[in-house]
């Protein structure tokens, strides 16, 4: 009874994972919660099987975009399996690098780079340096490095990782295209165009032949391919991806989920700095919208709707209202990032000296 239990639980578990591939967000999560709930009733709070489906349950909130509950569930997680099964157990490191990534998606990059720190180091010490768990952790880190404007950390590490990405997993592994594209997004960060679009090319390319194109890092990589022709002044060229990014994210993740509400916004910017503001303009209302009320005003991601606020107003002609927006949001960036974050920094410079080429040259940023 006890062995067909364990199979069952773990079969539920499994199925929660394939409802969250298969965009059914609201069907993973009913899901993941009557497994936590079979799985206490049967084997008691503090069982592996317990523990085990507390994750998965972090997982699948966090897949649907409910990144504060699936903060709390983690937090839940992490302590249990801390307390029972010791701070260097993998399972204790599942949980911890659930915390990070739910942490992270709300905005605190402060509080979720030490965790994201402590996870990698205690991969590297009980799994080594190129086991895919460990390497998923370094991509974790990068990704964070480069959200936080940490740029020269960001692309060591960024290329430290994706060589052994391709020396241990090959060209062609999932883990090596994310490698590809978190390096991509550093040196994008960094104004290295060039190279960031040779990299966002190959991640976009690789995940789709090998993950397929409504696969969520496939998504990822064509935004960022998008971006950074974006930023490259090749409009013509990224507006048909965000185009499609736009239209897949819905299907993919939902109308609301923070990844829809990102592509809306950077389809906004490029038909935007095209001239076609009548387009642009209701979709970046959407994206400020929900993310307000989703992410909170201080997310990098609703501040950067709020930046292009300001070049709306400008291409409307009203230079008064554009300012006051600047002001608006240099005061949130500075309270939610920090007066040293490069993103406040830039506010700054923008608020100091408010022209439209400005303003358009300084929203082109990857991500």
């Amino acid at each position: 009874m006890h062995e067909n239990s364990v199979q069952e639980l773990q079969s539920k578990r499994d199925s929660v994972l394939a409802l969250a591939r298969d965009r059914d967000p609201a069907g993973a999560v009913a899901l993941a919660r009557e497994t936590l709930e079979d799985s206490r009733r049967l084997h008691g709070a503090e069982h592996l099987e317990t523990l085990l489906s507390m994750c998965t349950l972090g997982a699948a909130l966090q897949s649907g975009g409910n990144a504060g509950a699936a903060h709390e569930q983690f937090e839940q997680a992490l302590d249990a399996c801390s307390r029972i099964l010791g701070e260097d157990h993998p399972q204790t490191l599942t949980a911890m690098a659930g915390l990070a990534t739910a942490t992270a998606g709300l905005g605190d990059l402060r509080v979720a780079r030490p965790l994201f720190a402590d996870t990698l180091e205690a991969r590297r010490r009980t799994l080594g340096e190129e086991h895919p768990d460990t390497l998923g952790s370094a991509g974790d880190l990068g990704e964070l490095l480069t959200d936080s404007g940490d740029l020269d950390e960001a692309r060591t590490l960024g290329e430290s990782t994706l060589e052994t990405c391709r020396r241990a997993l090959g060209d062609r592994n999932p883990e090596t295209l994310r490698a590809v594209l978190v390096l991509s997004r550093a040196l994008h960060a960094s104004n290295q165009l060039g190279g960031a679009r040779r990299l966002a090319d190959e991640a976009f390319n690789g995940s789709s032949s090998v993950l397929g194109e409504a696969h969520p890092q496939t998504l990822r990589a064509m935004r960022q391919l998008a971006v950074t022709q974006w930023a490259l002044s090749n409009l013509f060229a990224a507006r048909p991806l965000l185009e499609r990014v736009n239209e897949l994210s819905k299907s993919v993740f939902g109308e609301d989920h923070p990844n829809t509400l990102r592509a809306a916004y950077d389809l906004a910017g490029t038909v935007g700095e095209m001239g076609d503001y009548d387009v642009a303009e209701p979709l970046l209302d959407h994206a400020l919208e929900g993310q307000r009320r989703i992410l909170g005003e201080g997310h990098e991601d609703t501040l950067r709707s709020m930046d292009y606020r300001v070049l709306i107003l400008l291409a409307r002609g009203k230079p008064k209202e554009a300012r006051a927006q600047a002001k608006r949001t240099l005061a949130v960036s500075r309270r939610s990032l920090g007066k040293t974050h490069p993103g406040t920094r830039a506010r700054e410079r923008k608020l100091a000296s408010l022209t439209q080429r400005r303003a358009a040259v300084w929203l082109r940023g990857g991500g």
